[in-house]
């Protein structure tokens, strides 16, 4: 009851002009680059999401395929899940202060992808092991990050050249796609689609490389969403 009411307060609140003013110039900004019929993908990070100690990655919000008309109410709607009851226990049991925890709201193009997934560059459950692992589905990552399809999984060996070492092919009964206008739904596969490998050798190293020069610049094991 008290994330509830929390997130009311959040989504009901006037957003500060000057907020929504740069929030606004920065749509123009992007529109001035692509035109008037992009849509962005607003995405959510916090201080400590992906620290060693802690990883809370998913918890809050995700809003796909915005157009300007409702670009200030899903920049409410992730902001207050930071109240999100799982957000909140989350934080609750590894005693961060609520005062703490800043969040931010990334916005960027949205892609209508053929195919995404995650990647790991080095293995997520044994730091031992260097091999890029790739999970991948048809259509757009959400569906992977909630766990609610079932999805691809490839493991790349960096040496002595990029080479796929395995691959698990999963059915995947249905993917998630772009609204022509706004937003997302979901669709049923068709055909051989659901056991078909949704990206091809090439993409999968093509994937791992990108993956490995992310990992070089930031100079640590990265996690990263990826689309096609």
């Amino acid at each position: 009851a008290l994330s509830s009411r929390i997130q009311q307060v959040v989504l009901k609140a006037p957003i500060p002009p000057d907020l929504a003013s740069a929030i606004d110039l920065a749509w123009k900004a992007l529109a001035a680059r692509h035109g008037t019929a992009f849509r962005i993908a607003m995405r959510s990070s916090s201080l400590f999401e992906d620290s060693e100690a802690s990883s809370f990655a998913g918890q809050f919000r995700t809003e796909l395929n915005i157009s300007r008309a409702h670009l200030l109410d899903a920049y409410r709607e992730v902001v207050a899940s930071k109240y999100s009851l799982q957000a909140l226990t989350y934080r609750l049991k590894k005693g961060y202060r609520d005062e703490d925890v800043t969040v931010a709201v990334g916005c960027m193009l949205m892609v209508d992808a053929v195919s995404g997934g995650v990647a790991y560059t080095v293995n997520p459950v044994n730091a031992v092991d260097r091999s890029i692992h790739i999970d991948a589905t048809w259509g757009l990552t959400k569906a992977i990050v909630d766990g609610s399809s079932a999805y691809d999984s490839f493991v790349v060996s960096r040496s002595p050249e990029l080479s796929v070492a395995s691959s698990s092919i999963g059915r995947k009964t249905d993917r998630l796609v772009c609204y022509p206008q706004e937003g997302v739904c979901r669709l049923d596969t068709t055909g051989d689609m659901a056991d078909q490998p949704c990206l091809s050798d090439e993409q999968v190293k093509e994937v791992a490389r990108i993956a490995i020069e992310i990992e070089t610049h930031y100079g640590g094991a990265q996690d990263i969403e990826w689309a096609i």
